[in-house]
């Protein structure tokens, strides 16, 4: 029985798929055939009917001066296979105009292109875990705002930190460097108890130094007498139960604030002038 297959025209899907292969993304007819499931005599008779089939054999294809210097302009960021189907052209031409231009081989630029795609795929992926890592922080607050609004209003009343701290079962110092750390986020929910850096405030602070000073002013002029009498460093650790080290710079931190209390037994060397007569003491 004979087969009349091969004389049935192609719908309308069919003809639009097959120029669509063809044409716009510059396939083959075998692979547009192969594709689309179709004989591939039936499709090249139906291309030559309408006039778009390409040039084939051995002969060169010229391409006019828009395309090629659009071609060369795409040699050094695309490998010869992704050229040879868009400008129709064979992957050895393709070649040659690479090499007359003295560009670099296609699989160096395929190499390239792969690195950038890598470096460009990771860059994203970065993107994606640093947005991620954004929303995951702030769906945290979300959720811990509700105690952090508690906190803020038992530190609006005027509670202090050691009772604070006592209620949510942490230390003292703990709760400070929260406070401090969502001071940061929300200043609003706590603000500064004391204004800082003014001259009640520093008035304040000279007021506890001078405070802290005169309670131990007396143990103070005791140890200035037992220094002016010439008592060694090393007895007044022994009699205060400390060591020499701590002694001495016991005493240096004391004349810093007591000069007139902590004389220097020996006046302090001046740096050594070249010429100059060195005085040793006996």
């Amino acid at each position: 029985m004979k087969c009349y297959k091969h004389k049935t025209p192609f719908t309308s899907r069919q003809q639009a798929s097959i120029l669509r292969l063809y044409v716009e993304q510059q396939l083959t007819v075998l692979v547009t055939a192969k594709r689309l499931r179709l004989s591939a005599g039936r499709v090249f008779r139906f291309l030559h009917e309408r006039g778009v089939t390409r040039p084939r054999g051995s002969g060169r294809r010229k391409l006019d001066p828009a395309k090629r210097k659009r071609l060369e302009s795409e040699l050094l960021a695309t490998p010869d296979a992704v050229l040879a189907r868009r400008y129709g052209l064979t992957r050895e031409r393709i070649r040659q105009i690479r090499q007359a231009l003295g560009y670099p081989s296609s699989r160096i630029v395929r190499q390239e292109w792969v690195s950038r795609a890598r470096a460009e795929r990771q860059q994203r992926e970065k993107q994606e875990r640093q947005r991620a890592k954004e929303l995951r922080q702030q769906q945290y607050r979300v959720d811990r705002l509700p105690a952090i609004d508690r906190l803020s209003d038992r530190w609006k009343s005027g509670a202090p930190i050691r009772e604070l701290a006592k209620e949510y079962g942490v230390s003292r110092h703990c709760l400070a460097a929260r406070i401090q750390c969502w001071r940061k986020l929300y200043p609003e929910k706590f603000p500064y108890r004391f204004a800082r850096m003014t001259p009640a405030w520093c008035q304040g602070v000279e007021g506890l130094w001078r405070r802290f000073w005169q309670g131990r002013l007396p143990a103070i002029n005791q140890l200035s007498k037992r220094w002016k009498s010439g008592a060694p460093v090393r007895q007044l650790a022994r009699e205060h139960g400390i060591s020499r080290d701590m002694m001495q710079n016991r005493i240096r931190r004391l004349r810093k604030h007591f000069p007139a209390k902590f004389p220097y037994r020996f006046p302090p060397q001046s740096p050594r002038v070249p010429g100059a007569v060195v005085i040793q003491r006996s």
